[in-house]
């Protein structure tokens, strides 16, 4: 089965996704439920989006 909704595009992280892979992390509501509690500075985000890639 495959879904390809026509405004949903999938693709490779990469390193210019930093500032959005830290707004994400780094929110509370969106960490509610995450026993690590959001990221505290954009250098966790980097390292996180360094495994990543």
């Amino acid at each position: 089965m495959s879904a390809t909704p026509p405004r949903l595009l999938y693709r490779r992280p990469q390193q210019a996704d930093l500032p959005t892979v830290f707004a994400i992390f780094g929110d509370p509501q969106t960490n509610l439920f995450n026993p690590a509690g959001p990221m505290t500075d954009i250098a966790q985000a980097e390292a996180l989006l360094d495994r990543w890639l």
